[in-house]
Order: structure tokens, then sequence, then C-alpha cells
């Protein structure tokens, strides 16, 4: 090319001109990509503007090697809502890519960062949507401001940055948060800022060299090791290897694993001993764990110890009164104090109560025992003792010895017996532990 040629084509790229000459393509043949774009199609983008970032992505395409071997490329716009354009393996002719690309429709709307970034993690870079094993993945977002939700974005960026997947992000205008823009990016390297759209040609060359140099990680995570236990709920892990001199995410996971249900309760020959507490009078809160690490058989375990309990005292509304709630993230009030008398239909109660998995909220089901389980309205009473009995998981319930049931009772009558209004739920539970019940 002659020197005249040459300052021709400089002039038409500082005029802002659509014509360039034909980019050097760059060898990626030692670092497959699969490069997916994230396109803000937002309302504060515009059309015209939105064009001008299409373009960008093209001159992008026009700068590799597009193939099933090298580099794949798609695009998923968003706006409120996540858009997928082009799949990574869809496409592999380079100039078909680009006539693609170019095709994306503006729509406008919020800017839903958090729900773009949680598609790149889940279901971009997936088998179904041409995403290959053993390639380095790369995101590169494009947004002309704040996320309509940064906890929810900071939240997705950090999920996304426990994967293989690198993150650029590139803010464009003056509009944009550049802490936002930090925390979606891998690392502060791969944060780019431009005045305005016409200006993303500067950061061309820039974000060509950053995605063909970028790097996974790790390698492919190791197989999950046996469980901790032989049966009921335990651990298993898995760890991989860092690829590079410094890596930033988990280099182990673990997750909880319940190899084969742990022996029930044998059932019991001898009749229960029923227990006279005629001058103690009762009322008593089993709060159950009803979480997901608990297991559907080992809270059903749980509902037979309660009402075996339950078989050892005179239950009557001058005797001994028994409420039961359930607990995970939430509070569920099952069986009120005063609310069956008859031993058999209580019994029968406690044993339907259903199981519902999820989380641990032990506080609240405290809070609530505290507030409302003794109330007048939940059936408590007067000058009673009020006890609560809190069983969760940590006592593994399914190893519940036969004499559990015993033990329990007869710590309660010997105890309530003496400390007639004090609170005793903290001993109750030291005892459970001291006479290694669970």
């Amino acid at each position: 090319m002659t020197k005249m040629h040459s300052l021709y084509w400089f002039a038409l790229l500082l005029c802002g001109g659509s014509l360039a000459a034909k980019p050097d393509l760059m060898d990626c043949k030692d670092n497959p990509l699969d490069v997916l774009f994230l396109v803000d199609t937002s309302g504060s983008v515009g059309a015209s503007n939105f064009k001008t970032t299409l373009r960008f992505v093209s001159s992008f395409v026009d700068s590799f090697e597009i193939g099933p071997k090298r580099v794949q490329v798609a695009v998923t716009t968003f706006d409120h809502t996540v858009m997928p354009k082009i799949k990574l393996n869809q496409i592999h002719d380079k100039q078909a890519l680009k006539n693609a690309i170019n095709s994306i429709p503006h729509h406008g709307g919020m800017t839903a960062t958090d729900k773009a970034l949680a598609f790149a993690r889940t279901q971009a870079f997936t088998r179904q949507n041409g995403g290959r094993t053993n390639v380095t993945q790369v995101v590169v977002v494009l947004t002309d401001g704040r996320s309509g939700n940064k906890v929810s974005t900071k939240h997705e960026a950090d999920l996304i940055h426990q994967t293989n997947i690198q993150v650029f992000a590139i803010g464009i205008g003056k509009g944009v948060d550049q802490t936002e823009l930090k925390s979606i990016a891998s690392t502060p390297d791969m944060v780019s800022t431009v005045g305005n759209f016409n200006e993303l040609r500067k950061i061309q060359d820039k974000l060509h060299t950053q995605t063909c140099t970028a790097k996974r990680q790790y390698d492919n995570w190791g197989a999950w090791s046996a469980c901790t236990v032989s049966c009921g709920t335990g651990v298993s892990k898995r760890t991989r290897h860092c690829l590079l001199a410094k890596c930033y995410a988990n280099s182990e996971e673990n997750k909880t694993c319940n190899a084969q249900p742990c022996p029930t309760i044998p059932p019991t020959t001898k009749p229960p001993v029923i227990l006279d507490c005629k001058d103690n009078p009762l009322d008593i809160l089993f709060l159950v764990d009803s979480s997901g690490s608990v297991g559907a058989a080992n809270f059903k375990t749980t509902l037979r110890f309660v009402s075996s309990f339950v078989d050892s005292f005179e239950i009557s509304a001058k005797r001994v009164q028994v409420g039961v709630t359930t607990f995970d993230n939430t509070v569920m009030p099952k069986i009120k104090l005063n609310q069956i008398y008859n031993k058999q239909a209580l019994k029968n109660a406690i044993n339907n109560i259903p199981y519902h998995g999820g989380g641990t909220s032990t506080d609240k089901v405290l809070a609530f025992a505290r507030t409302k389980g003794f109330s007048p309205q939940n059936g408590g009473r007067t000058n009673v003792t009020q006890m609560q009995i809190l069983l969760r998981i940590n006592f593994m319930v399914s190893r519940l010895k036969p004499d559990a049931v015993e033990e329990l009772v007869d710590f309660i009558f010997r105890v309530t017996s003496t400390q007639r209004s004090k609170s005793i739920s903290t001993k109750l539970l030291n005892k459970l532990e001291e006479t290694a019940i669970y």
C-alpha cells in the first residue's frame, strides 16, 4: 500500500467513516475462544448508538479467524429482559456473522445487567448454546449506564467470577458507574471506558489483544469425593487446580450428600410409662427443623420421636399440652397447645405434618416461640411451666437411641418439678448432648 493510500484510510478512520482497511487476523489457534457479547439495548442507548455498538462488535469479528476450532462469537442483548440473538456455534461464516450482528434490532427499556450476567453464567456457554469444553470462555459487557439493581448485579458478578468465565466490562459515556464496572470485570485491567459510542474504535486493539491472550483460571473440576458419613447427611467436596500465576475464584467446592438413610428407631415392645404432672402442668412447644438439609426421611423420624414423647404424658387441659411448629426459612405453626387433647389424634396429627425444605431460620422460630408460641391465642396457659424443645438437624435424629424418649421425659419431669416457672430450654439441650441421644 502506498503512503498516499495509508493516509487516506487513516483519515477515514479519524472522521468515523464506515470504511476501514482489512484488519490483520489474530491467530488464536493455541487459545480457542468462545466469546459472548452482552450488548445494552436499553432506552438510554438509542437506536443510532446501538448501531454503532453493533459495528464495534462486527469489527471485533473481523479481527479473528471464526470457526468451530478457532473463535466462536455469540451476541445477547439486554434491557429489562435478556434476548439471546446469536448462539456461539450458530454462524461460522464471517460475513454472514457480521451481517447477522448488524441486523440485530434495538429495543429500549431498563438496564437489567444482573439478568444478563446470570444468563451468561448459567446458559450462554452450555452445549445446547454451542459452548465447547476446555476452551477459554469470555464475556464482553457493553453498557452506557448503571444497572437497575446494583445489589443484584454485584451478586451476579460475584457468582460469575467463581466460574472459568473471563469478563470484560466496557462503559460508554458519562453515565457509567466505575465502581460497578470494576465489580463486573474479572480484574481491574479488564475494564475500559470511552467518552461516547464513536470512541469505541479506540479500544478495539486493546480488546482484541486481551481476549486473544485470555486464559482459563482453572482446569476442570475433579470428581466429587466420597461422602463423609456412611449414612445420613454428610459433606462431599471436589477441587480444581489454578492454571495462572494467581487465581481469584474458589479452588474447592462442597455440597451436602446423603449416602443412604440411617437406621430408624427400632420399635419398642414395652408400653410407655405415663407420667402424672398434675402438680406441675406443662405447656410444651416443639420447634422442629424442616429445612432442606434434614431430608424427608429424617423429618419423619423426628415426628415419630415427638409422637413417642406425647405417649409418655397425660394430655389434657389441666395436665400437659403439646404444640408443634416447624421451620425452614419461614416459621410454620402446625398444632396449637390447646388444639388436640385426644392422645391418639394428637399423635396422628404430629405424624402427618408435611416436610417442606428450605433454609434454616432458627432465629425466626425462637422469636416466634418467645412472642407468640405460648400466647393465649395459641393455647398458652398462665401460671404453668412453659417449655420449648428445639430439634435441629445437628441432632442427627435418624440415630436416636431407643431409650432417648425415656431419657428426655425423665429429665423434663425431674427439672420442672423443682424449677416450675423457670425456662429450661438451654439446660434441656445440654442434657440432650450429655445423654448422647443424637
